[in-house]
């Protein structure tokens, strides 16, 4: 009777599985603005997708949409919305930058200094396929 037993439950172990969950996005970090020698371009990010270490790689990313999610305090909002503790700001992937499989990426407005470093989500679509 104790082997029965053991059977059913590693059964129920098998079972009780967690969902798969599929993400619709890849993850990239902002590593540095557009720049030359004496300037920067503040308006354009560069940015290393996570995968992605050729040129050709890089090309199937352009037109795709970035989001950069920061936190927000609780005091910055109104008092009728609800607190959610994240804002976004939406921009596209522009073109590769160079040969090791970076991107430059341009937002709707500037990205701030604190974004260096940070991590993004390139999402997969607009998809060309």
């Amino acid at each position: 009777m104790s082997e029965t037993k053991k059977v059913e439950k590693k059964v129920e172990k098998v079972e009780k599985k967690k969902p798969f969950k599929l993400r619709l996005y890849s993850k990239a970090k902002i590593y540095s603005y557009r720049r030359s020698i004496s300037r920067v371009y503040h308006n354009v990010s560069l940015m290393k997708i996570e995968g992605v270490h050729t040129r050709k790689d890089a090309e199937w990313y352009t037109g795709k949409r970035v989001a950069y999610l920061y936190n927000v305090k609780k005091s910055a909002l109104n008092k009728k919305q609800q607190y959610d503790g994240r804002r976004v700001v939406w921009g596209r992937v522009l073109k590769p930058h160079g040969k090791g499989g970076q991107v430059r990426a341009q937002f709707r407005k500037n990205l701030p200094s604190q974004s260096l470093g940070a991590k993004t989500r390139v999402f997969l679509y607009p998809s060309k396929i």
